[in-house]
């Protein structure tokens, strides 16, 4: 019974952390969708201005913001590895020890960094 209860407060708590990126990789990706869109029409003005100030300009924006959607997604495969890594050890050393709440520590770890990965 102690192991269902610690594994729910641990499944909360893990669910509460993902949400929480989750949403803030949500924000990124919509301002770098933004800032894409605002290069692109800052391109297509400065080409049919003759701009090529502008133009180059709008250029750069769309590279940066690719970049910074590169950059983030990055980041959110090494913490998928890293949540898989560590849930792995914690299913061994539970199994291993016989405790039953790190072990179900380990699958949530695991499970989310599979997640990450997908994301």
């Amino acid at each position: 019974m102690v192991v269902m209860v610690n594994a729910a407060i641990l499944f909360e708590d893990e669910r509460q952390i993902f949400f929480n990126e989750e949403h803030s990789m949500s924000t990124s990706r919509i301002a770098n969708s933004v800032k894409s869109a605002l290069g692109g029409a800052k391109k297509t003005v400065g080409s049919a201005l003759g701009n090529e100030s502008m133009q180059a300009s709008g250029k750069i924006q769309q590279a940066e913001a690719q970049a910074s959607n590169l950059a983030a997604r990055a980041e959110q495969q090494a913490k998928g590895v890293a949540h898989d890594i560590k849930g792995t050890a914690q299913k061994t050393v539970g199994s291993a020890t016989g405790n039953k709440s790190m072990e179900a520590e380990g699958h949530l770890s695991s499970a989310r960094g599979k997640a990450e990965r997908k994301i």
